[in-house]
């Protein structure tokens, strides 16, 4: 916290490093086996306070006097801060809470200022030291990895404003981030069945959410649901056959999208099959013509090029293109092997 020099950017690297455990999460298949929840429990923290959390407030000057008038320590406090973080941003420390504090004082009676000013500075020697901690992980290879890094930033943050303040000040943005890692790693464990993670996610749901819980599991938009729903049948899908499988999917479709999505899927299902039919006759035909001994290099480009106007007709072109991209990179691999 020394230095004149030292700037306000340390919110952008806590942010970068929470968005990239979130991201990895989400796109891998973790085992879990850390059942203790972190977040607060729902009648501390519920459903409705983590939507709250994310809506937009645009402060100002008058809707600032009245959102601390009662205490200054509330649900709008920590957007507060960043709200203040950003707009007096890039600045030499000193200077930047010489700002703040100005900017408190214009805005809210002076002993609201006073201890505002004096959480926002604890708040900015926490955030610094995050940035420390967090810089000092080595790689993350389990959901538990992650879930101990959430374990950690909460067990700091009460280290600095007690449990209460704590909690009121990050329980949602701490729950917003816990929830979607524990559900992640349930839909995407490759070992069980739809049947044994659809348990799972209702008992985290209850144990997170509690009464909010069909709100929570209702308020996902159909494209995720959906993509949710692949995710969840991946071991059942790799034991049902083909025809099994595609009955399955139909079926999920028809829970989730209106009858005109259904069918503009099903179209595109029967479009990829033929594209892939016709894909898989022309592999068989272009290794037939390049294994023929008797044709010379030029006879079998000419027959290749008939072969591609018969299957692919107007796409032909794009066919060729192709495969002379894909030509192109074997050229360059064989300068390279060489």
């Amino acid at each position: 916290m020394k230095g004149e020099n030292k700037k306000i950017i340390f919110l952008v690297p806590v942010l970068l490093v929470l968005a990239v455990i979130v991201v990895n999460v989400v796109s891998k298949s973790f085992s879990n086996n850390d059942q203790k929840i972190i977040s607060a429990p729902a009648d501390k923290v519920s459903y409705q306070d983590v939507r709250d959390y994310l809506k937009k407030v645009d402060f100002d000057e008058n809707t600032s006097k009245e959102l601390f008038k009662n205490r200054v320590i509330n649900n709008y406090t920590l957007k507060y801060f960043k709200f203040l973080q950003n707009r007096f941003k890039e600045m030499p420390l000193e200077e930047h809470l010489a700002a703040v504090k100005a900017y408190l004082y214009s805005s809210m009676d002076m002993n609201e200022a006073d201890m505002l000013f004096e959480v926002y500075k604890k708040y900015i020697d926490y955030e610094n030291m995050m940035v420390v901690e967090l810089g000092k992980m080595d790689s993350i290879n389990s959901t538990s990895d992650y879930l101990n890094i959430l374990r950690m930033m909460k067990n700091k943050q009460e280290d600095f404003f007690g449990r209460e303040n704590a909690e009121i000040l990050f329980g949602a943005s701490l729950k917003m981030k816990e929830y979607p890692i524990r559900r992640s790693a349930i839909i995407n464990d490759n070992t069980m069945y739809a049947a044994e993670k659809k348990e799972k996610i209702d008992r985290l749901n209850r144990e997170m959410w509690g009464k909010d819980s069909e709100s929570v599991e209702n308020s996902k938009k159909p494209y995720v649901a959906y993509n949710e729903k692949l995710s969840l049948h991946s071991k059942d899908f790799m034991e049902m056959s083909d025809a099994d499988k595609y009955v399955k999917i139909s079926e999920m479709r028809k829970e989730i999208f209106p009858q005109e999505i259904v069918e503009r899927l099903e179209n595109l299902d029967m479009e990829l099959e033929a594209e892939k039919g016709r894909e898989e006759l022309y592999r068989n035909k272009y290794d037939s013509i390049m294994s023929d001994s008797t044709l010379t290099a030029t006879q079998k480009q000419e027959r290749i090029y008939s072969v591609q106007t018969e299957i692919f007709g107007d796409n032909a072109e794009l066919i060729r293109r192709r495969e002379l991209i894909e030509s192109g990179k074997i050229d360059i691999m064989e300068e390279l092997n060489k």
